[in-house]
């Protein structure tokens, strides 16, 4: 269950953009596109969540949700903290 994890998205927002120039140049090349999606099935560029494969810009908003969250709690924390004092 990694896919309920943000980090497991960022790895897989990383790997995307790492691979894409060499996944391109081998589409560029001829290679078909089932070993392209295939390469990126075996190093985890394409991730699958319950079967469902998730695009990038899901990727990217649930990285940037998480933040926000985070963000949130960190802030609310502080001013609760602060009122105390």
């Amino acid at each position: 269950m990694l896919g309920l994890l943000p980090g497991t998205y960022s790895v897989g927002i990383m790997r995307t953009h790492y691979m894409g120039g060499y996944l391109q140049a081998l589409s560029d090349a001829g290679v078909p596109a089932e070993a392209i999606n295939g390469i990126k099935d075996g190093f985890d560029a394409n991730l699958y969540f319950f079967g469902n494969s998730v695009p990038l810009g899901a990727m990217y908003g649930i990285l940037l949700g998480t933040c926000a969250v985070l963000l949130t709690a960190f802030i609310a924390i502080v001013v609760l903290k602060s009122k105390r004092k």
